[in-house]
């Protein structure tokens, strides 16, 4: 029987190394996944001799930048990458099968280095997005991503809900294979693969119950008018890594992270679900009895493997909705309500978006067709070449700067945007007065020839501001009178600086 059904996708969605002072190597998989007759397995293949380097020692401090230093190309050549359907032997239940295509990816998988610091993202099982925290720039942590095989299957029929044990051989002998050892025939969309799992189970009980459970959850939920039947909505959430239970043995994390999202029409009937799950299925490989790992080193490595935020995408159909956010260890979760209301695109009219207030912005290229997409479905929000990244509760120190995107449309897109321009401006949500104005901001540069869609991001200096709640404003006019309606979003300026220079206030 299966203590975990790998096809329920119970793991991180990327091949991925934390190497810290304090770590071994820790790695996390792909999940096995069954599409309309065939099993998609992850597998990675490492050279024998120089994998086993990498057990050496794991504790000493300068155990890898000696391995490093002999060999400065060791994690790219660690990994097996010209192989085909020959080199493998999958067997299900002790057959082997045959192998229909066997394909090496890239893994789900970036560091990333923006305004705030460096970390990784990965993509989940369910296509969206976990952030990890920031580390200092004394901390000596490598990451690293492995490209991984895909090998595909035709199972043999068997019931719904069945488990079956997978085995992957690969020649020759001086390769070694890193593969999931089991899944489960439990059929799910590709954007919910915790329906039906002993987790996205707790997951629903815990959104039934609307109550903290010790995940102090932000949450925040965007929509941009994309079609004339809808919208596009955006997801964001955070929550402190500390609180999620977690495990670490010999540089192995044991740990059950997932997130689940529930939209409720205006009615209260249930318009649609997504999950997600970060971390971590190792087969039959059961927990450690104990770990070996020191306080302090846990600690470390946690800082390092476990994230700290989640963000996704998914569309709606125009209407009101209520959008429930759960965030789960296995034992505790979060739970977070948020309104929505997702519009309609008319290209005819002039329109704006929501606001969406960011702390993390980053550079990438200004050209859409250059642009590497986190995943297939999750796209960020770039504006002239910068990414910004949605925060889930944004509060800012007073020396911060407070960066907010919005998406606006030229009715008119056989002329430039010349005569578009953004209006800003910022109220006390105490005496709800004005208390800071902008120069109008002209869309023109945000415009492209031929579109209609405009994607406006900019900076707002906070020093003039006292500590205390504000809402930020915008509106969008033409040269022919016609302006949007204010759009407002909520911040708060704290009243005391970060103890450590380049650290999130309270949420990322």
């Amino acid at each position: 029987m299966c203590r975990k059904t790998i096809f329920r996708a119970y793991l991180i969605a990327l091949f991925m190394i934390s190497i810290s002072p304090f770590a071994g190597v820790t790695a996390a998989q792909d999940p096995m996944r069954v599409q309309p007759d065939e099993v998609l397995v992850p597998t990675v293949v490492f050279d024998k001799e120089l994998y086993g380097q990498l057990k050496m020692k794991p504790h000493r401090r300068d155990s890898y930048e000696h391995l490093m230093a002999k060999d400065a190309k060791l994690w790219d050549e660690i990994v097996a990458k010209n192989l085909n359907a020959k080199n493998f032997h999958l067997y299900e239940d002790e057959q082997e099968q045959k192998i229909q295509r066997v394909k090496l990816e890239p893994p789900a998988f970036r560091v990333v280095q923006d305004n705030l610091g460096k970390h990784p993202e990965i993509v989940g099982s369910g296509g969206g997005v976990w952030g990890y925290p920031d580390l200092s720039k004394t901390d000596r942590s490598v990451w690293v991503a492995f490209p991984q095989y895909v090998l595909s299957y035709v199972p043999p029929k068997s019931a719904p809900g069945s488990c079956h044990q997978i085995q992957v051989k690969v020649e020759p002998v001086k390769l070694t294979v890193w593969t999931r050892s089991e899944y489960g025939n439990t059929a799910h969309p590709a954007s919910d693969p915790l329906a039906g799992t002993e987790f996205g189970q707790k997951l629903e009980a815990a959104a039934s119950s609307t109550t903290q459970n010790g995940i102090d959850l932000k949450a925040r939920v965007v929509a941009f008018a994309d079609s004339l039947d809808g919208a596009r909505v955006y997801v964001s959430t955070a929550f402190p890594w500390q609180s999620l239970t977690h495990k670490i043995s010999n540089g192995t994390l044991y740990a059950t992270i997932g997130s689940l999202i529930l939209v409720y029409r205006k009615d209260g009937t249930p318009a649609a679900r997504y999950s997600d799950f970060a971390c971590c299925d190792y087969g039959g490989k059961s927990e450690p009895e104990e770990s070996a790992a020191t306080p302090e080193a846990s600690q470390d490595e946690g800082r390092a493997l476990l994230p700290d935020r989640y963000a996704t995408k998914f569309s709606l159909p125009a209407g009101e909705y209520t959008v429930r956010i759960v965030v789960s260890d296995g034992l505790h979760f979060g739970v977070q309500d948020a309104p929505l209301t997702a519009m309609r695109s008319d290209a005819a009219e002039l329109q704006m978006s929501d606001l969406v207030l960011c702390r993390r912005v980053r550079r990438v290229s200004a050209e859409p067709a250059e642009q590497t997409p986190v995943s297939d479905s999750y796209t960020p929000l770039v504006s002239n070449g910068v990414e910004f990244t949605p925060a889930a509760s944004p509060q800012y120190w007073p020396d911060e700067m407070l960066f907010v995107y919005f998406e606006t449309n030229n009715p008119k897109p056989s002329q430039s945007a010349a005569n578009l321009h953004a209006n800003l401006r910022i109220v006390s949500m105490e005496s709800a007065k004005i208390v800071d104005t902008f120069e109008p901001v002209d869309l023109a540069k945000y415009g492209r020839p031929g579109t209609t869609a405009i994607a406006v991001g900019r900076g707002v200096i906070l020093k003039r501001l006292q500590p205390g709640a504000y809402r930020l404003e915008a509106q969008v006019a033409d040269g022919a009178g016609r302006a949007t309606a204010w759009r407002s979003a909520q911040f708060t300026v704290l009243a005391a600086a970060p103890l450590e220079l380049g650290q999130p206030a309270a949420d990322h």
